[in-house]
């Protein structure tokens, strides 16, 4: 599964008392989920709004009749919102911090001296103080005398003035330059969290383009969250990504017919003076139940396939889920519904806008019960875990093979690589893989094969005798015991000898292959390997 998810944020409508936790593995990514959220409040908002602003019953269920008729064709339309192209690669660019820090504000008011001056009554020159001027002027007298008596009055004043103004100038000055270092300190902040997530991105990028798991589990969340769903429709899912077979694996939290649960329409009944609801028939209401999920499946499916420009995902395999009740017992349970598993190729042959859902997923092989809306569980097509510390990097041993080469004297770790590599070049003809496990002589796994085939498909385990007497049943019963314990569907015994009749009497009722020595040299042949077994 993909890593937690670094950015989320709890938003709220109170007029509609809901709140909700968005989580995102991006600013950019978190920032999308909320407008997504918050426009689907406002608009059930100003949709409650108008109904209670509407106090005649006649015009509420007209306008109700007509809210409920948009809501079946929103679902009816899921397939209309299909992007039908995108560029060729991906702006990552977009996802990038662009913004720049606001400029410096300081909001105090700088001193202003008059203020001050009006604030201690400073006289302004009086006549009397204006003619001793003159006077001294004229005379030139230079002494203090007793005509500087009204300006050393009005200095005096002035002064008291001067001081509160530079006292308070002086501390202006101070917080101004406070507030600059601490703006300072918050850009450099800012611009260095910036500068880390922006490089987070790159990296995020280059990762991407070079097919890391968790890098395409993330950029696959992204193109998810970013659809568009009918209102009552959660895009409640989980993902993950298996790197070797380049396959996304969704399991997707689907609405259960309850949560749809639409009427029909709405109508005001004069002689009750009430609004009633128009119930939409079982049959109408189950099939259209049934095309949302129909229409849910491929548009998930299709926006990941058209987004995918580095051809990183070459396989989806869809899992819808459903949380639901048990009618019989009263308790919770979680079914999967619906399971798809398609590649690439072969879904962008599809016209997906012209296409009628129920036969699209029929001709690709999905699995689902008739009716969706009953929650009859199915096994997913695939769900498996291939981390195993077991898988270790296979050897090529079919190319060194020729006419003299005899598989008795092989080495027996040779000989099971011989076998994984044949089982490979088998299985790979139909999208499986096959992968060896660490070689060991104690009767364990020797190759698990990962088939996606919905019908045949499934996990195998491969087990490589090479004997020179008969097999004996004891084999065939450990390699019944590891399938069961692997929760594989089916087990493969390879032999360079033969088995016995108990065996084929153990394994006749059992889904086991045994493979002789001389079917052994059969299949190289085929694939244009010579070989021999002499003991």
């Amino acid at each position: 599964m993909p890593s937690q998810m670094p950015y989320q944020k709890t938003i709220s409508n109170d007029y509609l008392n809901k709140t909700k936790t968005i989580k995102a593995y991006t600013e950019y990514e978190l920032e999308n989920k909320i407008k997504v959220q918050l426009n689907t409040w406002s608009l059930q908002e100003s949709r409650q709004r108008e109904r209670q602003r509407i106090s005649n019953l006649k015009e509420q269920a007209e306008f109700m009749d007509k809210e409920v008729k948009m809501s079946i064709e929103n679902y009816k339309s899921i397939l209309n919102n299909i992007t039908l192209r995108v560029p060729d690669s991906f702006n990552w660019n977009s996802l990038k911090d662009n913004s720049c820090y606001p400029g410096f504000s300081f909001t105090k008011t700088i001193p202003v001296i008059s203020t001050y001056f009006a604030k201690f009554s400073v006289p302004e020159k009086g006549f009397l103080e204006k003619i001793f001027e003159i006077i001294k002027k004229i005379f030139k007298i230079q002494n203090q005398t007793f005509l500087d008596f009204p300006k050393n009055k009005r200095l005096s004043i002035e002064n008291k003035a001067t001081k509160a103004f530079n006292r308070d100038m002086e501390t202006f000055e101070e917080e101004k330059q406070e507030a600059i270092n601490l703006y300072n300190q918050k850009r450099n902040d800012f611009e260095a969290k910036k500068i880390n997530y922006n490089k987070d991105i790159e990296k995020w990028e280059a990762d991407f383009i070079a097919g890391d798991t968790e890098a395409v589990e993330k950029f696959s969340t992204m193109i998810v969250s970013s659809l568009k769903f009918p209102e009552n429709i959660e895009n409640d899912f989980e993902l993950s990504y298996d790197r070797d077979s380049k396959t996304l694996i969704i399991y997707f939290n689907l609405p259960t017919i309850q949560n749809i649960n639409l009427k029909a329409g709405y109508k005001y009944v004069a002689s009750k003076k009430t609004i009633e609801p128009i119930l939409m028939k079982q049959k109408e209401l189950e099939s259209l139940y049934n095309d949302i999920i129909y229409q849910l499946t491929l548009y998930v499916i299709h926006e990941i396939f058209i987004r995918n420009y580095n051809q990183n995902i070459q396989c989806i395999a869809f899992n819808g889920w459903v949380h639901s009740i048990d009618k019989s017992t009263g308790n919770d349970f979680d079914a999967c519904i619906i399971s798809v598993l398609v590649d690439e190729n072969t879904f962008k042959k599809i016209n997906i806008s012209k296409v009628d859902p129920k036969e699209c997923l029929r001709s690709l092989k999905a699995i689902s019960a008739p009716s969706l809306a009953t929650v009859t569980p199915i096994k997913p097509i695939l769900k498996l875990n291939r981390t195993d510390s077991r898988f270790i990097e296979s050897k090529d041993i079919l190319d060194t093979l020729d006419d003299e080469t005899n598989l008795i004297d092989m080495p027996w770790e040779d000989f099971e690589y011989l076998v994984r590599e044949l089982f490979a070049k088998i299985f790979s003809q139909d999208g499986a893989e096959v992968k060896v496990t660490q070689a060991s002589k104690d009767g364990g796994v020797d190759a698990i094969a990962f088939d996606p085939d919905p019908i045949r498909g499934g996990k195998f385990v491969i087990q490589a005798k090479r004997y020179s007497k008969v097999v004996p049943v004891s084999a065939t019963r450990d390699l019944y015991g590891t399938m069961i314990n692997e929760g594989a569907s089916k087990g493969i015994l390879v032999t360079t000898s033969h088995f016995g009749s108990d065996t084929y009497d153990f394994a006749k009722d059992k889904p086991i292959s045994l493979i002789d020595g001389s079917n052994l040299l059969h299949m190289l042949n085929e694939y244009g390997y010579k070989a021999k077994i002499s003991v």
